[in-house]
């Protein structure tokens, strides 16, 4: 830096703490190999800042001088070995999505640097920052913010795995985003979808051909709507349910992970039934005979995902809440639960990984005075 220091305190390992003129705040400066790093400690108290920069000094020397990096580590081979690591521990598709974002983030890099082969090392705040403005043009601020996410725990990775001294993100931070409410779904809306789910499918075809022909509609998406409204269930969890998963005598269901879907947090938890759920649980295996999972498919197979997903999108188009998706109802079974469970039980039914998460549910249920169960009794009567 140009400007002048005032005060200047050598300590141990080659590493000084300095104050500017003009300027309050405490820095850092490390000295390694002929190369210097400085860094602010964002406070003015001496003491203080002589124990943060102990930590400092602590971090640099297990990361820097014991285990030095490499000058050049192509941005590619981090890549593969962020892959395989993410394969081994995390779930398919959160492998997916990350992988997805790092390529674009790769192809939109070496546009910038005009490279065919970018090295992580020579990566920058404002590069960072740079291609958070680029992302913004196309996408909201809170998916900018996700990924963002996403690009923290790759550099984060490289750090550890020592191909980085410091990461280039830990600088930048998310961007600011509105909080809002949990959009969640009222006892009319809920009838429309459900009253909807059981009309059955017209079929018209080219040149409006066959108008006024109908066929019979499967009750499984009513029967999946109605489960998730009144357990909180996630989709993926609510498809992969087996019949030894489903305990009617106690009115329980457990929620396990297993090799077909991977609980998120891996947390196993079991959730109590209401009526409505019951019901609906007993109907499909009824339906259902000798098959193992509970909610199928005309072919008795688990339930493709985004099938399931066009299909309630069709529906709540036609109800007039093209809005609606499986995580709404999730979010409406929160929002109606928080009006008599504490946080932490919620929490547990919910399977959030904090009660922070659950907290928010608590604002928008203050004027609910109505259960789940209540609500698809009035539908489904």
């Amino acid at each position: 830096m140009s400007m002048k220091r005032i005060e200047s305190i050598n300590l141990d390992s080659g590493a000084t703490i300095f104050k500017l003129e003009n300027r309050p705040s405490w820095y850092l400066e490390l000295c390694s190999r002929g190369k210097r790093s400085t860094k602010s400690l964002k406070t003015t108290v001496k003491s203080k800042a002589l124990q943060i920069s102990r930590n400092e000094i602590a971090k640099w020397q297990d990361k820097s001088w014991q285990l030095p990096t490499k000058a050049k580590t192509l941005f590619e081979e981090v890549f593969e070995e962020y892959r395989e690591h993410a394969l081994f521990y995390n779930a398919p598709s959160t492998v997916k999505l990350n992988c997805s974002l790092l390529k674009s983030f790769y192809t939109w890099l070496c546009i910038q640097t005009d490279s065919t082969t970018p090295c992580i090392n020579h990566i920058e705040p404002d590069t960072i920052q740079k291609f958070m403005k680029y992302r913004l043009q196309s996408i909201s601020i809170a998916t900018v913010n996700r990924e963002w996410r996403i690009l923290r725990l790759f550099f984060n990775f490289a750090v550890k795995r020592h191909h980085l001294t410091s990461s280039p993100i830990s600088d930048v931070r998310p961007l600011k985003e509105d909080k809002k409410l949990p959009k969640t779904m009222s006892t009319e809306e809920i009838e429309l979808l459900l009253n909807e789910c059981l009309k059955p499918i017209p079929l018209i075809g080219p040149s409006h051909k066959g108008k006024g022909n109908t066929k019979e509609r499967s009750k499984t998406l009513y029967n999946l709507c109605v489960f998730i409204l009144n357990t909180g269930a996630r989709l993926g969890e609510a498809i992969h349910l087996k019949r030894e998963d489903v305990d009617l005598v106690l009115n329980k269901i457990y929620l396990r992970s297993r090799p077909e879907h991977r609980l998120k947090d891996r947390e196993e938890r079991q959730i109590t039934l209401n009526q409505a759920a019951r019901e609906v649980t007993q109907n499909q295996i009824d339906n259902n005979h000798n098959n193992e999972w509970i909610f199928t498919n005309k072919n008795n197979r688990v339930i493709d995902k985004r099938s399931i997903q066009r299909s309630l999108k069709l529906v709540a188009t036609k109800a007039g809440i093209s809005w609606v998706n499986f995580k709404t109802m999730r979010k409406t079974f929160a929002t109606l639960n928080a009006t008599h469970q504490p946080p932490f039980v919620l929490r547990y039914i919910m399977g959030h990984s904090s009660v922070r998460t659950t907290e928010k549910y608590y604002i928008g249920a203050m004027n609910k005075h109505c259960t789940p169960l209540e609500v698809t009794c009035k539908a489904s009567s």
